[in-house]
């Protein structure tokens, strides 16, 4: 995770890649799992009271689903949704992200080459929610679940991020 000072800026585009395995034994479960991560800083640091803290953007798999979620001042919505076999392969993302409180936001995502989301719009929670009115992101990935027994393993590979200047 970055430090506030050093993570990308609202208003700003960034180009993040990353590469994720899950191994063909890897469980199907009907329970929250997040595999990757676009948070936003509260104000005052993390530990600041913001009424919604989930993910701004997310990577999800979730009963043999895999889908990528955007959460914002007006709710949550499903950008991609993916319900192919997605075990036992190398899945190559690639996402250009402008976060924006404005209509300016965008979310461009490829997997394995070919584009997912071309999505132009609203990236980001207001001041209403207690975020800071020029905001921070973090990125960050795993296996961030609900509490089961099952044990998980990921495999993460060619993290790069990259600020695009116009």
């Amino acid at each position: 995770m970055q430090a506030a000072p050093y993570a990308p800026q609202e208003g700003s585009k960034y180009e993040y890649e990353f590469s994720l395995f899950l191994p063909k034994d890897f469980p199907i479960v009907n329970t929250r799992l997040v595999l990757a991560q676009w948070k936003q800083y509260c104000q005052g640091g993390e530990k600041a009271p913001c009424s919604d803290d989930s993910p701004v953007i997310a990577v999800r798999y979730v009963a043999g689903e895999l889908y990528v979620t955007l959460n914002t001042d007006s709710g949550a919505k499903k950008l991609y949704r993916l319900t192919d076999e997605i075990r036992n392969k190398w899945l190559d993302f690639k996402f250009l992200i402008r976060f924006s409180r404005q209509n300016d936001g965008q979310i461009a995502a490829f997997l394995n080459d070919k584009e997912i989301i071309d999505f132009k719009g609203v990236t980001s929670y207001s001041e209403s929610h207690g975020y800071a009115s020029k905001s921070r992101y973090y990125f960050k990935m795993g296996l961030y679940r609900d509490i089961m027994a099952k044990p998980m393993t990921i495999y993460i590979d060619e993290f790069r991020m990259r600020e695009i200047l116009n």
